[in-house]
């Protein structure tokens, strides 16, 4: 088993920049590391990451976490899953955690913060379209837009899944589940995840 190579970093004074959007949903395949990914958009959200003072800690094998699907896609979904962290993290810490599995090829993107958290009543809403977690928070922050809706969306066209775990006041962990290009064309249940 490879050994893990974990990094936590504060951010002072980064540069500013924008995520990258990508309005196509034809696939298109090939293999990529996860790694290059989580870094590039890391480095687009350092400004804010370094005025709120928050923590980052990423989780990666040494190896890398690479797989056979479409990146772009795999890229999106992850920057607006990231995004809400950053958004919705005022104290504390981000994590970042990926990882393949030896046998499927399945990649494991993992997202926690310890931001404001969403009650369970509100779970089922959150994957619509301009839904607020809250109407109250709207005065601090700005809404989740389509951020949820489209990252499923786009990761049900390549077989992969979301799924949202949070408690308010304590935080929010999202699972991306991604399968590499020989299984792409079921999705992947995400029933077989321990959270243990």
């Amino acid at each position: 088993m490879a050994s893990s190579a974990k990094s936590s970093k504060r951010f002072s004074r980064p540069s500013t920049a924008t995520p990258k959007s990508s309005g196509d949903t034809s696939p298109i395949i090939e293999k990529f590391d996860a790694r290059q990914i989580v870094d590039e958009t890391v480095k687009r959200y350092q400004r804010t990451i370094g005025e709120k003072n928050l923590t980052l800690t990423i989780d990666i094998p040494e190896g890398g976490a690479s797989i056979i699907s479409d990146r772009a896609k795999v890229e999106r979904i992850f920057q607006n899953i990231f995004n809400n962290a950053v958004k919705f993290t005022s104290v504390g810490e981000i994590r970042v955690k990926a990882r393949v599995s030896a046998d499927r090829g399945i990649l494991d993107l993992e997202v926690s913060d310890t931001g404001i958290g969403i009650d369970k009543s509100k779970m089922d809403s959150v994957f619509e379209p301009f839904q607020q977690v809250d109407n109250s928070i709207h005065r601090s922050f700005s809404g989740l837009g389509l951020g949820l809706t489209v990252a499923r969306r786009m990761a049900e066209l390549i077989g992969g899944a979301i799924q949202v775990k949070s408690e308010p006041g304590i935080g929010t962990t999202v699972l991306m589940r991604f399968p590499s290009k020989a299984i792409a064309s079921a999705a992947v249940p995400l029933e077989q995840r321990n959270y243990g």
